[in-house]
């Protein structure tokens, strides 16, 4: 929440999530027969806002000075979050995924950008949406800019993946590794950029 004052009048900024009632059924009614007790049901969005909000040093850099958008890779969709000095600032939702590769391939088990170069049209193409977010954002201000950006998700942890969007749109792209504070058990099978959402469901603000 944010309070300000326009024309002398104070007004407050919220930011709202809202999911269709029958996404929302679905899960709580799974939970209830798994014998559980739901507390609170988290979107991605909000999820990287409160890592944000939570931690400063990523890989071992402050986001607090700068702009930074986060990418989250994921099966269906590719989730672009802008935080402005650690603060939310919005999200969109793009409909593409690792599943576009299905579509064209039965064996999915890209390890570097090399194993994809036969397709890399549908990478281009997720970075032209990408890119239109983006601009959305700095069109809103001339003081807006993004000055990093982070991947992570799934295919995020290929090999090359991040160089490869970098220099399509001339920004920094990294590859989250590390979080201050947040350490991945030595052997474990995922990498903190494919565990992201998992350990923000956990912190509650």
């Amino acid at each position: 929440m944010r309070e300000f004052e326009e024309e002398n009048v104070k007004k407050y900024e919220l930011l709202v999530a809202a999911l269709p009632k029958e996404i929302v059924h679905n899960i709580y009614s799974m939970l209830i027969e798994m014998g559980l007790d739901p507390y609170a049901l988290d979107i991605h969005s909000n999820a990287v806002d409160k890592i944000a909000a939570e931690y400063e040093l990523f890989n071992e850099a402050s986001i607090k000075e700068n702009t930074v958008a986060f990418l989250d890779l994921g099966h269906e969709n590719i989730n672009v979050v802008i935080v402005e000095k650690g603060q939310y600032k919005f999200n969109r939702l793009i409909k593409n995924g690792t599943r576009d590769f299905e579509q064209l391939t039965t064996e999915f088990e890209f390890k570097t950008i090399d194993d994809i170069s036969q397709h890399l049209d549908v990478v281009d193409r997720w970075i032209e949406e990408i890119d239109k977010v983006f601009k959305y954002y700095t069109s809103r201000s001339v003081d807006n800019t993004i000055d990093k950006i982070f991947i992570y998700g799934g295919i995020s942890v290929m090999e090359g993946l991040d160089t490869y969007i970098h220099e399509r749109v001339n920004i920094p792209v990294e590859l989250i590794k590390s979080i201050d504070n947040v350490e991945i058990v030595a052997g474990n099978e995922y990498t903190l950029a494919q565990s992201l959402n998992a350990i923000s469901a956990i912190i509650r603000l």
